[in-house]
């Protein structure tokens, strides 16, 4: 009975997915959405190709899986991936309904799935990926995984009913490090960036989760993430197969157990940095040659919206996204802002736009983004455009910005005169993953268009 219902879901899904594919809709799960309603046991028995990764944690997950497939795709291997970045069920089944035959037969030879950390409790059995990246936990958006301790037992949960999968987990995070103990393990992190004693207002590791003592860093390179140990049960960061020794201008030193090597890098942003270092765990486990993983990630690029830099007539124009409503990926972005040489100009368009009347923007968010980050010297202008300009203003005043530095605007056409200045090498812009795309490729026109005349 089974095999009927799995048929039909697929055929079902195949006639509808070939429906959207020919009116252009292409990134769409609804094909997915429609397999999972008739059988939601259709990702269990689905055919996989050969080689199939997955890759979870609250950021990171689309950026890894792009630079996984790129390098697939350059070696000529066929690739599906959701490279929408469509992470929950309807997501996985569209993606597998595009990499088989009617007759269940796969047609692909990599299968790279970005996978929501809620549900790798019951589908890390369905999909069964020899490799698994956990990249990091860590507070995200209040409507969705806000908990890291809630979403990382969901993770446990998966990893113990299924523990053939090879776990590649961030080996600074302490809340990843305790995942998967019965499933084969390896650990990446990054050397001490000296920031110790820099304050942030979220602490996702206050209680050591064996004993719930206090526990102890040698040092952080972001909020909860770096090298801690228990002064009472002596629980640690576990020793890192693949460790960050040194962060170049265009690459790292990785140090690996038959010695160090050098890989390129996409940016110099700590939190990409991370990413790298995954997936170049990734490949050295799966058998790759420090050489040939290197030579592999030269041909991968960043997803576009991710973090681009472009040099237009010797001013630096930076955009760097964060998932909206999400304080941690905020705030790294806020941080590294902050933190880059130079003086800034820094334009703010994280106002998500809802078209569901019945939705309003969950703003708590605000509160426990590190906003202080932005109250640099080095920071000569903070524009902010949105429906919640004001209080974004607020915020920023909160965390100690000047108020004479800061420029608020609803609409962006109010902001385009002003975006001028002549004390600033570089502009960075902070924006959401999906909403603020078209308003952030319209400030970068503006910019270009005023240094035209004559601006900077």
């Amino acid at each position: 009975m089974k095999k009927i219902r799995f048929f039909i879901s697929l055929w079902a899904g195949k006639l509808v997915l070939w429906y959207y594919m020919k009116k252009g809709r292409v990134n769409d799960d609804r094909p997915g959405m429609r397999s999972m309603r008739l059988f939601f046991e259709f990702v269990k028995y689905v055919a996989k190709p050969k080689i199939v990764v997955a890759v979870t944690g609250t950021n990171g997950k689309t950026s890894i899986t792009k630079i996984i497939a790129d390098m697939f795709e350059a070696q000529g291997y066929s690739v599906a991936y959701n490279s929408w970045g469509a992470n929950d069920n309807a997501g996985y089944a569209r993606l597998f309904l595009g990499a088989v035959n009617i007759f269940n037969k796969s047609t692909k030879d990599v299968a790279v799935v970005e996978m929501d950390e809620i549900t790798v409790s019951y589908m890390l059995e369905m999909i069964k990926p020899q490799y698994l990246i956990i990249n990091n936990l860590a507070t995200d958006s209040l409507h969705r995984n806000a908990n890291p301790d809630y979403v990382s037992e969901r993770i446990i949960t998966g990893c113990s009913h299924y523990t053939e999968t090879v776990l590649i987990i961030n080996g600074d995070d302490p809340i990843c490090c305790g995942i998967g103990e019965n499933s084969p393990r390896v650990f990446f992190g990054v050397t001490d960036q000296g920031r110790l004693k820099e304050t942030y207002l979220t602490n996702d590791f206050p209680v050591c989760p064996k004993c719930g003592s206090t526990p102890v860093y040698k040092y952080k390179n972001y909020r909860h993430f770096g090298e801690f140990y228990c002064p009472k049960c002596g629980y640690k960061s576990p020793e890192r197969d693949y460790f960050v020794e040194e962060i170049r201008d265009d690459s790292v030193i990785i140090s690996e157990k038959d010695g160090k090597n050098e890989y390129p890098v996409f940016s110099s942003a700590l939190f990409n940095i991370y990413n790298l270092a995954s997936v170049v765990s990734l490949f050295r486990t799966m058998g790759y040659t420090p050489e040939k993983t290197a030579e592999l990630l030269k041909k991968a690029k960043l997803p576009e919206n991710r973090d681009r830099t472009e040099v237009y007539k010797g001013i630096e124009i930076r955009d760097l996204c964060s998932k909206r409503q999400n304080p941690t990926a905020m705030s790294t972005t806020m941080e590294y802002a902050g933190k880059e040489s130079g003086n800034k100009a820094v334009i703010m368009l994280y106002d998500e736009i809802l078209k569901e009347e019945s939705r309003i923007e969950a703003t708590p968010y605000i509160y426990s983004t590190d906003y202080q980050f932005l109250a640099d010297d080095s920071i000569k202008h903070i524009i902010v455009i949105g429906q919640r300009h004001k209080e974004h203003r607020n915020r920023l005043l909160l965390a100690g910005v000047k108020p004479e530095i800061i420029q608020t605007a609803e609409k962006t056409e109010e902001i385009d005169p002003l975006i001028s200045f002549g004390d600033v090498d570089k502009y960075i812009i902070l924006h959401d993953v999906m909403y603020s795309i078209a308003m952030r490729d319209h400030i970068i026109d503006v910019i270009k268009q005023n240094i035209d005349k004559g601006g900077m």
